[in-house]
């Protein structure tokens, strides 16, 4: 299994019950399953493939982990690659990451951990 790892800090608007969303994408047609964490607590479970969650607003998630856990399940036959696309919404500047990661054979599964420091 591979396994990919990234943290970014994200910076809240301080003064604002601005909502925040994490919103995720799976590519290549492939399959996967996510957990989300807040500060080390599961927050969801068990959401297939693409998806968007509302994780709170700024004020209440300030000095906050939010952490991504993606399992991507090679289904597709005509490619061993898998993509995952993550976008956190609603702070002082949106971001998008795309993480690419190679399975290391048909039918393998690509583990992605993220990690959203919020400041």
């Amino acid at each position: 299994m591979g396994t990919v790892i990234s943290t970014v800090v994200y910076r809240l608007k301080k003064e604002s019950t601005d909502p925040i969303t994490l919103s995720v994408t799976i590519g290549q047609g492939q399959q996967a399953a996510s957990t989300i964490h807040l500060n080390h607590v599961m927050f969801k479970s068990e959401l297939a493939n693409d998806f968007e969650e509302h994780v709170g607003d700024n004020t209440s998630l300030l000095k906050s982990i939010l952490t991504l856990d993606t399992d991507i399940l090679d289904v597709n036959p005509s490619t061993d690659e898998t993509e995952l696309t993550v976008r956190l919404e609603g702070g002082e500047k949106d971001v998008t990451k795309k993480f690419t990661e190679t399975a290391d054979h048909s039918g393998g599964v690509v583990h992605y951990h993220i990690t959203f420091y919020l400041k």
